[in-house]
């Protein structure tokens, strides 16, 4: 029996689909306050464009990571990387960079809430990839093992 080995690794899908939400959210629905009255931005402005940012780098490198490599070793380095990104987005957002003071501000009511949440669902789903990929790297040792 010749079993056919899948190019595309299904099991990142999900953090494919948080970090592209993440990218996409921010800039659009879930974005930050909008400019100040005499025209400039506020610092929750920043705090979008770099959340941004860290969105489409995770999302490039699931995508990367689920078409085109395929060591264990660098499959969780790259996860791991995923996790590391998920972790400063939800520490930017009035830890690291200052937003608006008042809380009631949509930089505070909207937007930091949804990276929270995005960014510790993928934080969930990468950590659960990194399990199951071991789990089955395990699972695949003992069979060749058995069969020698």
């Amino acid at each position: 029996m010749n079993k056919k080995t899948s190019k595309f690794s299904t099991i990142d899908l999900p953090a494919l689909l948080l970090s592209a939400v993440l990218f996409v959210g921010v800039l659009t629905v879930f974005r930050a306050c909008a400019k100040t009255d005499e025209g400039m931005w506020m610092h929750c402005h920043y705090v979008e464009l770099a959340i941004a940012a860290i969105g489409i780098t995770s999302c490039l490198l699931t995508f990367i990571n689920m078409t085109f490599i395929k060591k264990l070793g660098i499959n969780t380095l790259i996860r791991i990387i995923t996790i590391a990104l998920a972790i400063i987005s939800i520490m930017l957002p009035g830890r690291i960079v200052s937003m608006c003071m008042m809380e009631t501000m949509r930089c505070h009511a909207v937007m930091k809430p949804f990276v929270t949440i995005d960014s510790a669902i993928l934080i969930i789903f990468s950590v659960v990839a990194i399990v199951v990929s071991f789990l089955k790297e395990r699972k695949t040792s003992l069979n060749t093992q058995m069969q020698q």
